[in-house]
């Protein structure tokens, strides 16, 4: 039988077997006690207080997640001090922030974010090789937005693409080709020199003041 709560520097001899009953630590107080320690220059801290459940690296180092396969290590997530966090699937990285915010990378040809909502609408950004794509979920417009909530280009499943100039839609494309509605001009040249457009049951081709028009055959 040994006195632990007075011997100074108790050791054990062998594994600690608890026999059914828990080691408790109460909430930390002062700034060392009721606190586990691990590492030979107490580099892992656990702890509570406050509410709050804290495991703590000191020393600068860096807090990794691993999953025991039977065969080996494989990393599931590092937490690095001053720099980043990092996410693995099947001990591939595939998540890591920047200080710009943060980088997906798959080490393959397609690397893919999805945005799924309560709906089951999922929306995806993909890189695929040197191409990019956004998807938006089945049924489901794609629409980007300028200044906030305002229009600027809508993309209609099975239907048209719209553009938009100041929230309002100038343009869309049909079945065959492209649609101006009356009074949407075609404009042609740096200062908009030439006009085509529909107005009023009339056809109007419009050129600047002093610009010739001419009609061309390829001689």
């Amino acid at each position: 039988s040994t006195d632990l709560v007075n011997d100074s520097s108790p050791q054990l001899g062998g594994d600690l077997d608890v026999n059914g009953k828990k080691i408790k630590f109460p909430d930390l107080t002062g700034s060392v006690n009721n606190i586990l320690y691990f590492g030979t220059g107490d580099d892992l801290l656990i702890y509570h207080l406050n509410d709050i459940n804290y495991i703590q690296c000191e020393n600068a180092r860096t807090l990794r997640f691993q999953y025991w396969t039977g065969s080996g290590n494989e990393t599931l997530a590092n937490f690095i001090p001053n720099g980043a966090v990092q996410l693995y699937h099947n001990d591939t990285k595939t998540f890591e922030t920047t200080n710009e915010g943060a980088t997906f990378d798959t080490g393959s040809s397609s690397c893919v974010v999805r945005l799924t909502s309560n709906t089951d609408a999922v929306t995806v950004l993909q890189g695929f090789n040197s191409d990019f794509y956004l998807k938006g979920p089945s049924g489901g417009n794609l629409i980007l937005y300028a200044n906030g909530n305002e229009d600027a280009i809508k993309c209609i499943p099975n239907g048209a693409v719209e553009l938009y100039h100041n929230g309002n839609r100038q343009v869309f494309t049909i079945d065959g080709g492209m649609n101006w509605q009356d009074s949407k001009k075609a404009e042609f040249g740096n200062s908009g020199d030439l006009k085509i457009y529909h107005e009023s049951n009339v056809n109007y081709i419009y050129g600047a003041t002093n610009t010739p028009i001419a009609f061309m055959v390829n001689a």
